[in-house]
């Protein structure tokens, strides 16, 4: 059974919601997300912070689900990488920073305005892993 050790995502920047745009022509908004990994009484937990809501995933039984998603997607190549967007932004791009530790996995990076290669199929197995699916 794959266990992991410790996961740490942070992200704040600007985000259009299309319902503010409606009322607020168009204006931006910060925003500020982490999700984090927690223990309780023997179950792993993922908190997942965003603008003031708060969820908790029980993933316990489903980092199998999660490592066998990731292991072949090469993300240890983003270990100790910036990863910066040649754009400038206005207002500034969302910044974000990852810090994972699963089995034989170790990866800490950070970036502003763009992603490296793989960021939405390990993304894709995160959300697997929390949401039963």
């Amino acid at each position: 059974m794959a266990k992991l050790r410790g996961f740490k995502f942070t992200s704040n920047g600007y985000r259009k919601d299309n319902i503010v745009r409606r009322y607020l022509l168009d204006n931006e908004r910060n925003y500020l997300e982490y999700a984090i990994l927690s223990e309780s009484d023997g179950r792993f937990f993922i908190d997942d912070y965003y603008n003031g809501t708060n969820h908790r995933y029980d993933i316990t039984d489903k980092m199998d689900v999660f490592y066998n998603g990731i292991k072949d997607l090469g993300i240890e190549k983003w270990n100790m990488k910036t990863y910066e967007s040649s754009m400038c932004w206005t207002p500034p791009a969302d910044y974000w920073t990852l810090e994972i530790h699963i089995e034989d996995i170790s990866v800490i990076c950070k970036g502003q305005g763009t992603a490296p290669e793989g960021w939405n199929d390990f993304w894709k197995a995160f959300h697997r892993m929390c949401n039963n699916g």
